[in-house]
């Protein structure tokens, strides 16, 4: 019996329980005795412990906790610690939902106090466990990374639409409900910011960068409501360098071409000058069988002629001539306002085109750089051991 041999001072040293020796931590079984003088106790037990907990890379974080064995009271020389494995022994590990057992290491080390001029050895077994990260993968890596895609896609929906405020909103409100079920799966610490609260920090500024970029896109395209022309560090700026980035600079140019090759045909009336100096020289126009009748303004306006006791009225030819020429020309001045204004809408339009398309080119980009450096650091830089 237990009780009736000496029993060894071994104890866990970073324990927290409030059993600090042996008697009162491992159970009281029978030991067995050999010839030799060898006495073997084997006991089942059970310890908690603590241990640091890193979560840098949560979810795809892995954990060291030691367990340190040693005797509280005798030194060396009293009691010597080893492990008769270089490992622990690990057969009766039962599989977890969440966590992997990779492995569990036994490491010998003799610690020399000077003020006790002693030695104490201990055993610690370092218990190395992988978080599994299908649950998190699925239920929030993976909605995460679609909701951020779908707020980039604001910059591809048409401006006409009316939603695309509503949608970079929607989703921005999305990401913020993540972040808080995040916030309450992540152990609450401040020594370290998981890779996936960065991201999830990281996104909901980008999508506030979206938000912000769709209502200055939003402004650029009804900025051609207020008839106000494009300047033109922004044309060149936009309709040709960003144009060329996004794969829209023919788009552009043709429609630079059609603005400069617009021409606004008007009649030529050379011959009503002729007509005029030749009409204007006299104040009266004799007319074969006829009488000229004046107005009392003074100017020749109409001609009565009596043919077979009929009286037909009519304008000179000249007033006729100049006539068309003013109608023409009001029509063509008004017909330049419009086309005016409307070339000024379209270019404003294609200005937010442009400037959307290289803002969804772009944001792409950055969330893909962000997602493979955030989620691939721990692959290319994996944790280790401090122990």
């Amino acid at each position: 019996m237990p009780d009736r041999i000496w029993i060894p001072d071994l104890t866990l040293y970073n324990s927290v329980n409030d059993q600090k020796n042996a008697e009162d931590t491992f159970s009281k079984l029978s030991a067995t005795v050999q010839s030799n003088g060898a006495v073997g106790w084997l006991t089942p037990a059970l310890v908690v412990t603590f241990c640091k907990v890193d979560v840098s890379y949560f979810p795809f974080d892995q954990q060291f906790c030691p367990l340190i064995f040693g005797s509280w009271t005798y030194d060396q020389s009293g009691i010597d610690v080893y492990s008769v494995a270089d490992i622990g022994n690990t057969a009766q590990f039962e599989e977890n939902g969440e966590w992997d057992l990779v492995e569990m290491p036994a490491k010998r080390t003799v610690t020399y106090y000077k003020s006790l001029d002693a030695s104490y050895p201990t055993v610690t077994f370092t218990v190395h466990i992988r978080r599994r990260p299908l649950f998190y993968g699925y239920n929030l890596i993976l909605p995460c990374i679609l909701l951020t895609m779908l707020g980039i896609l604001v910059f591809y929906l048409p401006a006409e639409s009316g939603e695309k405020v509503s949608l970079a909103v929607t989703v921005l409100l999305a990401l913020s409900v993540f972040q808080l079920l995040v916030a309450d799966t992540i152990p609450p610490t401040s020594l370290s910011v998981p890779i996936m609260g960065a991201f999830f920090t990281a996104t909901i500024i980008l999508l506030s960068v979206t938000t912000f970029m769709t209502i200055i896109v939003l402004d650029c395209h009804f900025n051609g409501e207020h008839a106000r022309p494009v300047p033109h560090c922004l044309r060149v700026l936009v309709l040709i360098y960003m144009a060329k980035i996004v794969g829209l600079r023919a788009t552009t140019k043709r429609f630079l071409d059609s603005l400069k090759d617009q021409k606004y045909d008007v009649i030529a009336l050379e011959n009503v000058s002729s007509l005029n100096g030749d009409r204007h020289g006299t104040k009266k126009e004799k007319v074969e069988n006829g009488d000229i009748l004046q107005r009392s303004n003074g100017r020749q306006s109409s001609v009565d002629v009596k043919e077979d006791g009929k009286i037909h009225s009519r304008l000179t030819l000249v007033e006729l001539l100049q006539e068309i020429r003013a109608i023409r020309t009001a029509f063509v001045d008004q017909q330049k306002g419009t086309d005016s204004v409307e070339n000024v809408k379209k270019e404003w339009q294609l200005l937010a085109l442009v400037i959307d398309r290289f803002l969804l080119v772009s944001f792409l980009i950055i969330v893909i750089v962000l997602s493979v450096v955030v989620y691939l650091q721990p692959i290319i830089s994996p944790q280790t051991s401090d122990i």
